[in-house]
């Protein structure tokens, strides 16, 4: 996916979150913060924590860029790139994982139980988790 996708992407899911900031202050406002549910779990819009609905998007975001970066490695390694090329692109990929820290430290900020029940993982995951 090339940087102009990626960059819409971001967009979009800059758009979701403005959309649901201003339907839960309209809902806060009109007194109807019951009405709403949130499909992932099924809590009132009064429980929505708009810190943990920002981490939630800008963790899915890090997975596609994640994902996108393990490519470019693979390839890089496949392709026998030179050493100061690939240094750069490790490089790179460990402050992709500084980001990812930070967003974790902010999240726990907004909602440390949320965030130590590791209800923002994937099945498989939270089954790991389970596990260890």
């Amino acid at each position: 996916m090339s940087d102009k996708a990626y960059v819409q992407q971001l967009e979009t899911c800059l758009l979701k979150l403005v959309q649901l900031e201003q339907e839960l202050e309209r809902s806060r406002h009109q007194g109807v913060c019951g009405g709403l549910l949130n499909t992932s779990n099924g809590i009132s819009s009064s429980n929505i924590n708009l810190g943990i609905v920002a981490f939630e998007i800008m963790y899915d975001l890090w997975v596609f860029e994640q994902r996108k970066r393990d490519n470019e490695l693979k390839t890089m390694l496949q392709n026998q790139v030179s050493e100061p090329d690939l240094h750069i692109s490790v490089d790179s990929s460990l402050n992709h994982y500084y980001e990812l820290f930070q967003m974790k430290a902010n999240a726990m900020k907004a909602d440390v139980f949320y965030f130590m029940y590791g209800m923002w993982r994937t099945p498989i995951e939270r089954l790991f988790q389970w596990l260890g």
